[in-house]
C-alpha cells in the first residue's frame, strides 16, 4: 500500500498551487519549490475548479493577500509594492490570470474614488492564500477524518454523512510526484545529481519501491526526470 510522504506544509501557498489543491489534492509545498518544478502530472484544473476556489474567494471563506501594483500614472505610491488582503469585492470585478496567480480590475474606478485620485489599472501580484484555510474549505478527500486546523476537527467529527455538492473533484494522483521532485531537490542540495541520468533513474526507483511499496515504470520515472537533465542551463555545462 502507498503512503504519502508527510512535508511539512507551508503557512501560504500562491493561488496557482491553491487550484491544484481544489482540483487535484496535490499537497501545497513552498513556493520557491514549486515555482522551479515542472506542473505537476495530474489530471489538471477544470473550470469547474477555477469557478469552486473563485466562489470561495469571492464569499470571503477564503481569504487571500497579494502585492499591490497601480498603473503608471499612479501618484499615490503608499501602497505600491506591498502585500495587502484583497477584499471578497475585488474577486467580482477583476480577471484572474491563475497561472501567474494574479488579478485585474478592468475597470478600477471605484478604487480610484476611494485613493481619492485617477488609476486606470490595478494588479495584485503573487496572490496566496493560508494554507491551513485552504485545506479546511477544501478537505483532503484521502484524509477525511482528519482537520488540518480545529474547526475542520470538530466538522469532521460532527459530519456523519457529507454534503451533496455538485463539483466533481479531479481523481487522486497515484503518485505523490511532489514528494518526488521535493526528494530530488533536497539531494540536489545536499550532495549534488549524479552525472547520468540513468543513475538518478536508479536511484529514484529504489526511493519509490521504498517509500510508497511500489514504484512507477522505468519510462514514467525517466519522463519526470528527463526535463532536469534537458535543462538549458545544464546541457550548457
Amino acid at each position: 500500500m502507498s503512503q504519502r510522504l508527510k512535508i511539512p506544509l507551508p503557512d501560504r501557498c500562491v493561488l496557482y498551487q491553491a487550484l491544484f489543491w481544489v482540483s487535484d489534492s496535490v499537497r501545497p509545498i513552498s513556493d520557491t519549490h514549486f515555482l522551479s518544478l515542472p506542473e505537476p502530472a495530474v489530471l489538471g484544473p477544470t473550470d469547474e475548479d477555477k469557478r469552486s476556489l473563485l466562489l470561495a474567494l469571492m464569499s470571503g471563506r477564503l481569504k487571500a493577500k497579494g502585492i499591490f501594483w497601480g498603473d503608471e500614472d499612479h501618484q499615490n505610491h503608499e501602497l505600491e509594492d506591498k502585500t495587502c488582503d484583497l477584499s471578497p469585492v475585488f474577486w467580482e470585478q477583476g480577471d484572474v490570470d491563475w497561472q501567474e496567480s494574479s488579478l485585474q480590475l478592468p475597470d478600477p474606478s471605484w478604487v480610484a474614488s476611494v485613493l481619492d485620485e485617477p488609476v486606470a489599472t490595478i494588479n495584485w501580484n503573487l496572490i496566496t492564500v493560508r494554507t491551513s484555510e485552504l485545506m479546511e474549505v477544501f478537505p483532503d478527500p484521502l484524509e477525511p477524518a482528519q482537520g488540518i486546523t480545529d474547526t475542520a476537527r470538530t466538522r469532521s467529527e460532527q459530519t456523519i454523512t457529507p454534503a451533496p455538492t455538485t463539483k466533481k473533484r479531479g481523481r487522486p494522483p497515484t503518485y505523490d510526484w511532489t514528494a518526488f521532485f521535493v526528494e530530488i531537490i533536497v539531494r540536489a542540495d545536499l550532495d549534488g545529481l549524479p552525472d547520468s541520468m540513468a543513475e538518478l533513474e536508479r536511484s529514484m526507483a529504489d526511493w519509490c519501491e521504498q517509500t510508497w511499496g511500489t514504484q512507477p515504470g522505468d519510462s514514467t520515472i525517466r519522463e519526470k526526470i528527463s526535463p532536469i537533465y534537458n535543462h538549458l542551463r545544464k546541457a550548457r555545462k
